[in-house]
């Protein structure tokens, strides 16, 4: 009598003691939601931003940019560079080309612009920060 009543309390308890120690939801197939990527400020650190004004040109920050460089501080400028490829990017096109990115004229000047500060040739971004200027004053 005993034993089948210990087998009984076994088979009634064996359920729930595997459903307190079932996987989490990542094991059974589920995905967990996406950690944040590590930006700046995750990482400690954060460029400096650019002195523009608000609602700045991409004109503003290549000015900006340019005088970043010529007092020697890279980071502001590369700050400079992003934000004015950004809005150089933000552009009206036919719904056929909204796909296709734009890497030439003034979006590939700046993208030549950083990277020869990421090189570390800054006569190469000086002459194409000059040469994305020019392109970003016939717009």
């Amino acid at each position: 009598m005993r034993l089948t009543a210990g087998i009984l309390l076994l088979a009634v308890a064996a359920p729930a003691v595997a459903q307190t120690m079932s996987p989490p939801p990542a094991a059974m197939g589920q995905t967990a939601a996406p950690a944040p990527a590590p930006g700046p400020a995750l990482l400690g650190h954060k460029l400096p931003a650019p002195p523009v004004p608000v609602g700045a040109t991409v004109e503003d920050y290549l000015v900006a940019a340019r005088h970043a460089l010529d007092a020697n501080n890279v980071p502001m400028a590369v700050e400079a560079l992003e934000q004015a490829e950004t809005r150089a990017l933000t552009r009206s096109v036919r719904p056929s080309r909204a796909n296709i990115p734009d890497r030439g004229g003034l979006v590939g000047a700046i993208a030549a612009t950083r990277a020869a500060l990421g090189r570390g040739d800054r006569a190469g971004a000086d002459a194409a920060l000059a040469r994305a200027t020019e392109l970003a004053k016939k717009r």
